[in-house]
């Protein structure tokens, strides 16, 4: 749980700064 949160939060930054 704690790699995919660590990957989820990335591409969440990711998607609202596209």
């Amino acid at each position: 749980m704690s790699m995919k949160g660590k990957a989820f939060l990335p591409l969440l930054l990711l998607s609202l700064e596209i």
